[in-house]
């Protein structure tokens, strides 16, 4: 009779002690990953809604509805829904999460237990993420001894960043670093208003295409272009409708 080959107890008992220390290392991350990429969607529709909500508005009714304190989260996504704005069944992606029109930064939020969830991996408001964005700046130049590249995806990817939570404003607000710099400009029907060191008052309407841009390389703040005359003081810096 020929000799049948097979796993021994020894070796069975093995492979599920590798299979069990596999799971026990890819699951959570697996779960971890799963989450971000969610609330990375749940942001970006955040933006979305905030981006069709300018556009609602322009030619919307009056009184405005985002302007009625009694107007429900619910019923303003209806009323993008019927003005075609936006597809019906817009829902965050994770039950915990709900989106909220807060009416005192007009503006969408995504709330997680009854309280607001960073609007993006760096923060919410200008001064968490320009400052986190211009440290990622920093340390890739100390890390590197260079600058990240400063077109397409590569400006955002080189700082460790996802270029998907940057394409949309955050409260009106565009974020583009690239090399050296980091640029923002208003969202469409926004304005920025900023003081010069000069004391002149500069506004700059998103109609210009321009940019407000921090260089790394001196530390400071411009209006438009890198120029001696254009230098601001960013802590004046207001955004208006």
């Amino acid at each position: 009779m020929k000799k049948r080959s097979g796993f021994t107890l020894i070796e069975l008992i093995v492979v599920i002690v590798v299979l069990g220390v596999l799971a026990a290392v890819v699951v959570p991350n697996l779960i971890r990953w799963i989450g971000e990429a969610r609330t990375s969607a749940d942001r970006s529709t955040v933006g979305t809604l905030n981006s069709v909500t300018t556009l609602y508005r322009v030619g919307g009714p009056s009184p405005d509805p985002f302007d009625d304190r009694t107007s429900t989260s619910e019923a303003l996504v209806q009323e993008l829904v019927l003005g075609g704005y936006i597809p019906d069944g817009v829902e965050p992606q994770t039950r915990e999460e709900v989106f909220t029109w807060d009416f005192d930064a007009q503006s969408w939020q995504l709330y997680v237990d009854d309280a607001p969830a960073p609007l993006s991996p760096l923060g919410s408001t200008f001064a968490e993420i320009s400052t986190a964005m211009i440290q990622k700046i920093v340390d890739r130049y100390a890390a590197k001894g260079s600058y990240g590249r400063n077109w397409g995806d590569y400006s955002c990817t080189d700082l460790g960043l996802n270029p998907d939570d940057w394409k949309n404003p955050i409260l009106h607000i565009y974020y583009k670093p690239g090399g050296s710099n980091l640029s923002i400009r208003p969202e469409d029907g926004y304005s920025f208003t900023v003081q010069g060191t000069d004391g002149t008052t500069r506004v700059l309407k998103a109609s210009y295409n321009w940019n407000l841009t921090y260089s790394d390389k001196d530390k400071k703040w411009y209006y438009h272009t890198i120029a001696p005359g254009n230098e601001i003081d960013i802590s004046t810096l207001t955004v208006t409708k």
